[in-house]
């Protein structure tokens, strides 16, 4: 009768790690990496002045602050990336 309890009692511990552990994890040390590929791609320099990592609702990364453009030319809020399910991908 206790391992059902314990279970229930890991699960949970589980659910609370996944839901505080973005809080201790930065990704801002890839943003000069990022920075610098997007800027190759796009021809125009471009910045970002954070990125967080989420698991709850659904696993993302937030991006903020970003800017393209020598004067700021195009400059985005935040924009949010999630994965993208396969069985959404149209069949060729």
């Amino acid at each position: 009768m206790k391992w059902p309890k314990y279970k229930l009692i890991a699960l949970a511990l589980l659910l609370a790690i996944a839901a505080v552990l973005p809080f201790f994890i930065t990704l801002d040390d890839y943003i000069p990496r990022i920075e610098q590929e997007a800027s190759a791609r796009l021809k125009q320099p471009v910045s970002i002045k954070n990125i967080r990592f989420s698991v709850l609702p659904l696993p993302h990364v937030t991006i903020a602050g970003i800017c393209v453009g020598t004067t700021d030319d195009i400059s985005f809020g935040t924009a949010r990336v999630t994965p993208e399910d396969d069985a959404e991908k149209p069949k060729k």
